[in-house]
Protein backbone atom coordinates (compact mmCIF):
# COMPACT_ATOMS: atom_id res chain seq x y z
CA UNK A 1 0.00 0.00 0.00
CA UNK A 2 1.32 3.56 -1.06
CA UNK A 3 0.42 6.41 1.77
CA UNK A 4 1.03 9.66 1.30
CA UNK A 5 1.26 12.82 3.57
CA UNK A 6 -1.46 15.08 2.77
CA UNK A 7 0.87 18.34 3.03
CA UNK A 8 2.85 16.36 0.34
CA UNK A 9 0.02 15.51 -2.44
CA UNK A 10 -1.46 18.98 -1.90
CA UNK A 11 2.33 20.36 -2.75
CA UNK A 12 2.39 18.05 -5.98
CA UNK A 13 -1.20 19.39 -7.49
CA UNK A 14 0.09 23.02 -6.42
CA UNK A 15 3.46 23.20 -8.25
CA UNK A 16 2.40 21.13 -11.22
CA UNK A 17 -0.40 23.69 -11.61
CA UNK A 18 1.83 26.42 -12.15
CA UNK A 19 2.61 24.70 -16.03
CA UNK A 20 -0.25 24.39 -17.43
CA UNK A 21 0.70 23.73 -21.09
CA UNK A 22 3.98 21.95 -20.89
CA UNK A 23 5.07 19.09 -19.42
CA UNK A 24 6.83 19.24 -15.99
CA UNK A 25 7.26 17.20 -13.19
CA UNK A 26 9.53 16.20 -9.80
CA UNK A 27 10.83 13.39 -7.78
CA UNK A 28 9.29 11.79 -4.82
CA UNK A 29 10.81 10.55 -1.72
CA UNK A 30 9.92 8.18 1.19
CA UNK A 31 10.21 7.29 4.43
CA UNK A 32 9.31 3.81 5.57
CA UNK A 33 6.02 3.27 3.65
CA UNK A 34 5.04 6.77 3.50
CA UNK A 35 5.48 9.10 0.93
CA UNK A 36 7.11 12.44 3.04
CA UNK A 37 8.84 14.46 0.07
CA UNK A 38 8.40 15.81 -3.05
CA UNK A 39 10.71 18.07 -4.48
CA UNK A 40 9.34 20.39 -8.40
CA UNK A 41 12.19 19.99 -11.06
CA UNK A 42 12.57 23.46 -11.30
CA UNK A 43 15.57 23.43 -14.07
CA UNK A 44 14.25 20.74 -16.29
CA UNK A 45 13.13 20.91 -20.06
CA UNK A 46 9.27 21.49 -20.01
CA UNK A 47 9.23 23.43 -23.37
CA UNK A 48 7.41 20.89 -24.55
CA UNK A 49 3.76 19.63 -24.51
CA UNK A 50 4.55 15.82 -25.18
CA UNK A 51 8.36 15.61 -23.67
CA UNK A 52 9.30 16.28 -19.97
CA UNK A 53 13.50 15.79 -19.20
CA UNK A 54 14.30 16.10 -15.75
CA UNK A 55 17.73 17.64 -14.94
CA UNK A 56 19.14 14.73 -13.39
CA UNK A 57 22.30 16.39 -12.18
CA UNK A 58 20.34 19.14 -9.67
CA UNK A 59 17.92 16.09 -8.70
CA UNK A 60 20.99 13.92 -8.20
CA UNK A 61 22.05 16.72 -5.45
CA UNK A 62 18.48 16.64 -3.92
CA UNK A 63 18.46 12.26 -3.74
CA UNK A 64 22.09 13.14 -1.76
CA UNK A 65 20.53 15.08 0.55
CA UNK A 66 17.66 12.92 0.94
CA UNK A 67 19.64 10.06 1.57
CA UNK A 68 21.29 12.10 4.55
CA UNK A 69 17.96 12.73 5.83
CA UNK A 70 17.06 8.84 5.48
CA UNK A 71 14.28 9.95 3.14
CA UNK A 72 14.54 7.03 0.08
CA UNK A 73 13.60 8.19 -3.70
CA UNK A 74 10.44 5.73 -4.88
CA UNK A 75 9.51 7.90 -7.86
CA UNK A 76 8.27 10.18 -10.34
CA UNK A 77 5.19 12.27 -11.04
CA UNK A 78 4.87 14.83 -14.27
CA UNK A 79 1.98 16.46 -16.04
CA UNK A 80 -0.09 15.56 -19.00
CA UNK A 81 -1.06 18.58 -20.95
CA UNK A 82 -2.63 16.80 -23.18
CA UNK A 83 -5.40 14.99 -20.73
CA UNK A 84 -3.83 11.68 -20.66
CA UNK A 85 -3.74 9.62 -17.45
CA UNK A 86 -1.91 7.07 -19.37
CA UNK A 87 1.81 6.31 -18.30
CA UNK A 88 3.30 6.82 -22.16
CA UNK A 89 5.52 3.96 -23.45
CA UNK A 90 8.41 6.62 -22.98
CA UNK A 91 7.09 6.70 -19.48
CA UNK A 92 7.32 3.12 -18.85
CA UNK A 93 10.93 2.86 -20.70
CA UNK A 94 12.26 5.53 -18.25
CA UNK A 95 10.79 3.93 -15.20
CA UNK A 96 12.23 0.53 -16.04
CA UNK A 97 15.83 1.99 -17.09
CA UNK A 98 15.84 3.27 -13.32
CA UNK A 99 14.88 0.34 -12.15
CA UNK A 100 17.08 -2.02 -14.37
CA UNK A 101 20.09 0.62 -13.53
CA UNK A 102 19.65 -0.03 -9.40
CA UNK A 103 20.07 -2.98 -7.49
CA UNK A 104 18.09 -1.31 -4.28
CA UNK A 105 15.22 -0.37 -6.71
CA UNK A 106 12.23 -3.43 -7.43
CA UNK A 107 9.31 -0.76 -8.01
CA UNK A 108 9.26 3.06 -9.38
CA UNK A 109 5.94 5.01 -8.47
CA UNK A 110 4.97 7.28 -11.41
CA UNK A 111 2.08 9.85 -11.05
CA UNK A 112 0.95 11.59 -13.94
CA UNK A 113 -1.25 14.83 -13.27
CA UNK A 114 -3.68 14.73 -15.54
CA UNK A 115 -4.34 18.48 -17.06
CA UNK A 116 -7.83 18.99 -18.09
CA UNK A 117 -8.82 21.78 -20.83
CA UNK A 118 -10.26 24.73 -18.28
CA UNK A 119 -7.94 23.07 -15.43
CA UNK A 120 -10.41 23.08 -13.08
CA UNK A 121 -11.17 19.12 -12.72
CA UNK A 122 -7.33 18.29 -12.70
CA UNK A 123 -6.12 14.99 -10.92
CA UNK A 124 -3.26 12.58 -10.09
CA UNK A 125 -3.57 9.20 -11.14
CA UNK A 126 -1.05 6.72 -9.95
CA UNK A 127 0.96 3.64 -11.16
CA UNK A 128 3.37 1.24 -10.24
CA UNK A 129 6.05 0.09 -12.54
CA UNK A 130 7.79 -3.29 -12.21
CA UNK A 131 9.91 -5.03 -14.26
CA UNK A 132 7.44 -7.63 -15.66
CA UNK A 133 3.79 -5.45 -15.13
CA UNK A 134 2.27 -1.71 -14.17
CA UNK A 135 -0.44 -1.61 -11.71
CA UNK A 136 -2.42 1.19 -11.34
CA UNK A 137 -2.61 2.33 -7.79
CA UNK A 138 -4.87 4.08 -5.20
CA UNK A 139 -3.10 5.48 -2.85
CA UNK A 140 -4.21 6.57 1.25
CA UNK A 141 -3.57 10.07 2.00
CA UNK A 142 -2.75 10.78 5.70
CA UNK A 143 -2.78 14.33 7.65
Amino acid sequence: MIVFKENIYKKIQKELSKNPEFECGGILGKCENCITAFEYDKTGSNKSKNIYFPDVETLNVILKTWEKENINFCGFVHNHPNGSAELSNGDINFALKIINNFDNIDDLLMGIYVVTPDCKNNNLVWYLVRKDKVDKIYPDIIK
